[in-house]
């Protein structure tokens, strides 16, 4: 046992640079480096301090028309392009003209054969049983029945119920003898056949003939295109493209009327009201601040896309530019209050400690915590009432959280 001592008392004595340099490394690592931190100070000063409220939203365009396909047709030309401005009653695109003046020709040979059954049908009916004579009763039958019920409605009394419950029975007697007449003769039947396929050409031919005056499609009202696309994504007004009646082609807005509407939630609505000066930031021009006012308050809630309840809140732009277009997304900024000439610190400044706010003060080289009690704030700058005093500096660095209390700093240069 002695010698196993010995020999180790012989190992350290020999390898005393060994563990000088293992002290040296626990030394640096352990905080042994002696290094400050580096802060950056700004300054506590007096300020004007607007509060502010800011919420996302939309530019929507509330004058402005839909223009829809009039008809299932093949696209020829189009005549304008995405934001050009038009004039109310300017051509927007136009269908292809062959198709549409077949379809005509069509409808109207379709008619010419439609009257020559018809004729045919009149020449095989008898002579004797005036088909015209019994239809003519039946309508007449029918507009005493509805003139003595609307007399009974009026009144309620029995004689008018009476009356209508005797037009009733001869509407009825009328219907039995105009059947009976056609029951007589076949022939009637076959011609009243003919006549309703006559009149069902002359809807055809009015609706070919009015796709052919529609084959180029005007626009509403002035303002500025925006062309609509189909569900994969691709415009609709394009040529040799087919449009199906109904679907959505061109939309004309008028951008000096265009609105942003923001989501305002439930806590913020109750601070604004109508003319309230607001700022906005459109996303498509980003570094750009363009002024508004409130227009309107929605009174009652509604929810957005995310299921939350929101408030609509209605802007006017002060200059709206003739580039913006509905769809445009963005942000508001509603001022709500603003303080003149008040003691004020950076909101960077600022950190939260068991619901209190603190700030590090800079003095003779160290790094003060400090309570500070705030009133209202911006996005940059915080009021406050107390804890701080006017020239004090404050860390405003990104590594103000790291900090202790009194804790010696270097200032950034």
């Amino acid at each position: 046992m002695k010698k196993i001592f010995k020999s180790l008392i012989k190992s350290l004595k020999t390898r005393w640079w060994l563990w000088l340099v293992v002290i040296i490394i626990l030394f640096v690592v352990f905080g042994g480096n002696g290094k400050k931190p580096i802060v950056e100070l700004d300054k506590v000063a007096t300020k004007t301090i607007t509060k502010t409220i800011s919420t996302s939203g939309e530019l929507k365009a509330p004058d402005s028309n839909n223009v829809y396909a009039p008809l299932t047709a093949q696209i020829d030309q189009v005549f304008v392009q995405e934001g050009q401005a038009v004039a109310a009653g300017q051509a927007l695109y136009s269908y292809k003209e062959e198709a549409l003046n077949s379809a005509v020709q069509a409808a109207e040979l379709a008619l010419l054969q439609t009257k020559q059954a018809r004729e045919t049908a009149k020449e095989s009916v008898l002579n004797d049983i005036d088909i015209t004579y019994y239809q003519a009763a039946v309508d007449q039958a029918r507009a005493a029945r509805d003139a003595a019920h609307f007399a009974y409605d009026q009144t309620n009394n029995e004689t008018n119920k009476a009356a209508w419950n005797a037009a009733i029975t001869a509407h009825e007697l009328a219907l039995k003898t105009y059947h009976a007449a056609l029951e007589a003769n076949p022939d009637a039947l076959d011609l009243k056949s003919a006549e309703q396929a006559v009149t069902s050409a002359e809807a055809v031919l009015t609706a070919a003939q009015k796709n052919y005056d529609n084959k180029t499609v005007l626009t509403p009202i002035s303002g500025v295109v925006s062309l609509a696309r189909d569900a994969s994504g691709q415009l609709v007004a394009v040529s040799q493209k087919v449009t199906t009646q109904g679907q959505h082609v061109v939309t004309v807005f008028n951008p000096s009327a265009l609105r942003f509407e923001a989501e305002v939630d439930e806590t913020d609505v109750a601070n604004l009201v109508a003319g309230q000066e607001v700022d906005l930031e459109i996303d498509s021009y980003p570094g750009e601040t363009f002024s508004g006012k409130i227009q309107y308050v929605s009174g009652t809630s509604t929810l957005n896309s995310t299921g939350s309840e929101i408030y609509i809140v209605v802007i006017t732009i002060d200059k709206p530019l003739k580039t913006f277009r509905a769809g445009f997304s963005g942000q508001a900024s509603f001022k709500i209050e603003t303080v003149s000439d008040v003691l004020s610190i950076p909101s960077r400044a600022i950190i939260v400690e068991d619901d209190d706010d603190i700030v590090y003060v800079y003095r003779d080289g160290r790094a003060e915590k400090t309570v500070v009690e705030l009133g209202i704030e911006s996005a940059t700058d915080a009021q406050v009432l107390s804890g701080v005093s006017l020239g004090d500096q404050v860390v405003v660095s990104n590594n103000v959280r790291d900090l202790e209390d009194s804790a010696e700093v270097e200032i950034e240069e």
